[in-house]
């Protein structure tokens, strides 16, 4: 198992996770990013909010970035 940070970039600010999550693999990572970003962006529709973030970046333990979700990914494609 390897740790994975999801760290929340809007426009040039990051919102590092300082936690991260054991994962068995990136693809698992970038499942539970997903996951993520859903969650993110129904809370924002619920509460009438346009603040979400572009992506979630995906970086080890070293800080080295291995994947990025955007969360324009989890819209429906009538709404990207």
């Amino acid at each position: 198992m390897a740790r994975y940070f999801f760290n929340y970039q809007t426009g040039d600010k990051t919102a590092h996770d300082f936690e991260g999550v054991d994962l068995p693999s990136l693809e698992e990572a970038r499942i539970e990013a997903l996951r993520a970003a859903r969650e993110v962006v129904s809370e924002c529709v619920k509460a009438g909010r346009d603040d979400l973030p572009d992506c979630i970046v995906i970086t080890s333990g070293d800080g080295r970035e291995l994947a990025v979700v955007p969360l324009r990914d989890v819209l429906p494609p009538a709404l990207r």
